[in-house]
């Protein structure tokens, strides 16, 4: 049941990337690149203010401006190579090297084990103590997915989904401590 809830969430997020993807423009005009898209304004980043321009994971990583922002260009839009030549001539490409902090899967260890804990285990307090701990790391996890989406349009679905989650895993809970032995 659990690896079945995970392949559709990875299904839906990945549908959701290649529709995102889909939903983006960009142009070059005025000195400018400007990133569009229908579920959040256009981004706008002058040429000659062109800060760092990263290639990583098949995005094409363009930070500058002022404020600073970010716009992340897909591989798979049309005339990638060209609008890459393009924005080289103002900032040349420099090899992103993503940090790995040996802390940033611990969350997911954490969850894994609570949920082995809470499926598996016989024992009552251990049955507790594993659903209040997966529980609360689906909660931070929210919490952090939230922070990271504030201002996007579908938010209030997706915190509606969240909740829903989190309910569903305190059932669960429930009724894995009401049938300990």
């Amino acid at each position: 049941m659990v690896i079945s809830i995970l392949g559709l969430t990875l299904l839906g997020v990945k549908d959701a990337t290649w529709k995102l993807k889909r939903k983006l423009s960009f142009e070059l005009s005025d000195e400018r690149i400007i990133q569009r898209s229908d579920a959040a304004a256009a981004i706008e980043i002058p040429l000659n203010n062109i800060e760092s321009l990263h290639e990583y994971r098949g995005l094409l990583l363009i930070r500058g401006g002022e404020p600073r922002q970010q716009i992340s260009v897909p591989r798979e839009i049309d005339d990638f190579e060209v609008l890459k030549r393009e924005l080289t001539s103002y900032h040349p490409i420099t090899v992103f090297k993503a940090k790995v902090y040996p802390f940033s899967f611990l969350a997911v260890i954490l969850m894994i084990g609570a949920w082995f804990l809470l499926l598996i285990s016989r024992d009552r307090p251990v049955v507790l103590v594993a659903g209040i701990a997966a529980l609360g790391l689906q909660a931070v996890g929210a919490y952090s997915l939230v922070a990271a989406l504030r201002g996007k349009k579908n938010l209030r679905f997706i915190a509606l989904m969240l909740v829903f989650t989190w309910l569903l895993i305190a059932g669960i809970v429930f009724q894995r401590v009401k049938s300990a032995l």
